[in-house]
């Protein structure tokens, strides 16, 4: 289960792409190199790595002017083999460059954005604040001013709001407006990632960490509990990401440390904040009614932009 090698196969022309990294599902995978997937309200099924979070054409959109061409794809495989050797490090403990960590925070960052749970549940609130920020009176009214000093010609302020009606729909592509966020986003959330208190837990003797189709999750300590979905940018915020069955990343706040490995009800707390973040499938290297009651519980609870990173 632990202890093998990932390699990534570089495909130009990857039709069937991997909405998260099929190396880190491996990660995942028993002795056998199955993994195990559980979804809620059906029986659990036995698969593959490579099989796993995969969908045709998911990072491609061809736009007048525009168009990925696989460029998407390839950008985040190589990104995965750079990450690949520090998963190794990070779960024997050894100290990263101050390159594996910029690349390591880069691969994070990305693999929470790339998810399906962020297209589906929280871009079509962003584009919509978008359209509307857009389209507002002042924004138009900004528009004409400028246009007017630049070509001394006063457009009236409907025909601005048509032509820009027009223009903003170009980029009603769900896969556009995911890219445009992990281009635009992806530095500033490693930036945050960086900044703090890097950390590998263990879990509570006999327990283990699990993973999910969104494994990146956020969380914010206080003294009723924790609050999940709390953004990257607060200084109080801990970013967590399981790295296997046995080893938990963990960024956590300056000062803050934990000790490893955890209690039965902190592994517990991860576990079901992990389920709370899913899209639909969590997955793990076994079988087990430990995995599916929590499973069952807390599986996709959270909605991205209501519950969690809210855009209004």
């Amino acid at each position: 289960m632990m202890g093998k090698k990932s390699r990534i196969i570089m495909n130009r022309n990857a039709r069937k792409q991997h909405v998260i990294s099929e190396m880190h599902f491996r990660h995942f995978s028993d002795s056998n190199g199955n993994i195990y997937v559980y979804e809620k309200g059906k029986a659990t099924r036995k698969s593959t790595p490579h099989n796993e979070c995969v969908i045709k054409d998911y990072f491609e959109c061809k736009l007048p002017g525009y168009e990925t061409n696989f460029e998407v794809e390839n950008r985040l495989g190589k990104l995965e083999t750079a990450a690949a050797p520090i998963y190794r490090n990070l779960i024997a403990g050894r100290e990263l460059t101050s390159v594996q960590a910029a690349t390591w925070a880069l691969y994070v960052s990305s693999l929470f954005l790339r998810s399906r749970k962020i297209r589906e549940e929280l871009s079509p609130g962003t584009y919509a604040n978008f359209v509307s920020g857009q389209l507002e009176t002042t924004t138009l009214r900004d528009d004409q001013w400028r246009i007017f000093n630049k070509f001394g010609r006063l457009i009236p302020l409907e025909e601005i709001r048509e032509y820009k009606s027009r223009l903003v729909q170009t980029y009603a592509d769900p896969a556009l407006q995911q890219i445009n966020s992990m281009n635009d986003s992806t530095p500033n959330l490693a930036s945050a990632l960086v900044s703090r208190h890097w950390q590998v837990v263990r879990p509570a003797n006999g327990m283990y960490f699990v993973t999910s189709d969104a494994p990146v999750f956020t969380l914010r300590l206080h003294e009723r509990g924790s609050s999940v979905g709390v953004g990257w940018g607060y200084k109080d915020t801990h970013i967590g990401f399981p790295l296997d069955p046995q080893h938990l990343f963990i960024a956590s706040p300056t000062g803050v440390e934990w000790v490893s490995p955890i209690d039965e009800t902190n592994t517990l707390a991860f576990v079901g904040t992990m389920a709370q973040f899913s899209y639909r499938h969590i997955y793990a290297h076994r079988d087990s009614e430990d995995i599916r009651a929590p499973m069952e519980r807390h599986s996709g609870t959270i909605l991205f932009g209501r519950d969690a990173y809210t855009v209004a």
